[in-house]
């Protein structure tokens, strides 16, 4: 009977800690939005990420309508290999093709140096604010005796209900608005 009673004060113990477990939410949507000058830096990474996706579609389209219109007089069979088909080719056609897989690496440097040109824009003028959201949350729970802050977007489908005055995107939006402002 003592184990038993024992062992019910434990779990009574362990299922009221775990319950009184202290949350909160905040909205990634609505802080990000909230923080000055990100939305227009926001703008400016996906205007130059559209831009470059775009030059690199043309110039693969363009790259592809070359390589068919070479290699359309050879009808080149389904499962034919690259050296075989270049084998099958005339001299002209041979260098042609050299020619193209040249532009094709070419084309990957290009890529790369597109993808670098993202990275560096992210890294020059977005990360500062998603580190500066990060270290505003955990100062944020470490001052409020905060065990886990959620984001509203990634949690909102599976509760049935929430506090809404457990919503902190207001606070954290200003604390980094603040930190940003001082940064500068």
């Amino acid at each position: 009977m003592k184990h038993k009673l024992l062992l019910l004060l434990i779990l009574t113990g362990m299922v009221s800690q775990g319950l009184g477990q202290s949350n909160a939410v905040v909205s990634r949507e609505k802080l990000f939005a909230r923080l000055k000058g990100y939305s227009q830096k926001q703008g400016t990474a996906d205007t130059l990420r559209v831009q470059l996706s775009g030059e690199v579609r043309q110039m693969q389209e363009a790259l592809r309508k070359r390589y068919e219109d070479l290699v359309q007089p050879y009808a080149p069979k389904q499962s034919e290999r690259a050296e075989a088909l270049e084998a099958r080719m005339s001299k002209v056609d041979q260098e042609k093709y050299k020619l193209l897989m040249e532009e094709q690496k070419l084309q990957d440097t290009r890529i790369k140096s597109f993808n670098s040109q993202l990275e560096a824009l992210y890294e020059r003028d977005l990360k500062p604010y998603t580190t500066q959201v990060e270290a505003a949350l955990q100062q944020y729970a470490r001052k409020n005796k905060i065990d886990m802050i959620w984001y509203l977007e990634d949690v909102y489908r599976a509760l049935p209900y929430y506090n809404k005055e457990k919503d902190i995107t207001d606070t954290i939006a200003e604390m980094v608005n603040q930190a940003m402002e001082k940064g500068k």
